[in-house]
């Protein structure tokens, strides 16, 4: 390994003293600068513009270096069913699966396969899921096919048993890689 340039601490240590005030200033929303300024600034500073776009993504990331939760010792299923239709979606959360440490949460999407194109992957929308300050709630995958996707969360502290009260926002708002046209927002309350 090559030993660190003493003179990069002060730039290094404003560097990330900025990705803090932009973080702050973006309150966790992805806020990805337009590309004709991303390329602006590539020219301007004589950077290449695929490493300008790329750090901007890694940017809108962060979520995904955050430690991992696992979810430790099942300990019950608890039942939510309840489910809003929005345009040519339906969306549900049938059940939460409750650990010790974590509840996991999956979000069901349906909608009319016949329409979807043969030999392609369906389109589905992308999720973030929030329940509120004091919950972390992290993407941990999903699978689908033609006319159904399920996406999972994982969600830590576990969420207390009797779900009355907690409200479950899904945004396609702030997730990475899909420039999707317009944000797709909605809540499932559980009873």
């Amino acid at each position: 390994m090559t030993k660190y340039d003493d003179r990069l601490h002060r730039l290094d240590e404003q560097f990330c003293s900025l990705l803090k005030q932009r973080k702050v200033l973006t309150s966790k929303q992805m806020n990805e600068p337009p590309e004709e300024l991303m390329a602006d600034w590539a020219e301007e500073f004589g950077l290449h513009g695929e490493y300008v776009k790329s750090l901007f993504n890694l940017i809108q990331m962060e979520d995904h270096f955050r430690p991992r939760v696992e979810p430790r010792r099942f300990r019950k299923y608890v039942s939510v069913m309840q489910s809003v239709e929005m345009g040519k979606y339906f969306y549900s959360l049938t059940f939460i699966r409750q650990y010790e440490n974590a509840s996991v949460v999956q979000l069901h999407v349906n909608w009319d396969g016949t329409k979807d194109r043969q030999g392609e992957g369906p389109e589905y929308p992308y999720f973030r899921l929030s329940v509120g300050e004091g919950y972390d709630c992290r993407e941990e995958g999903g699978s689908g096919t033609t006319g159904q996707a399920t996406q999972e969360f994982i969600v830590s502290p576990a969420l207390p048993d009797d779900l009355s009260g907690i409200e479950f926002q899904f945004s396609t708002e702030g997730t990475p890689f899909l420039k999707q046209t317009e944000n797709i927002e909605f809540t499932i309350r559980a009873q």
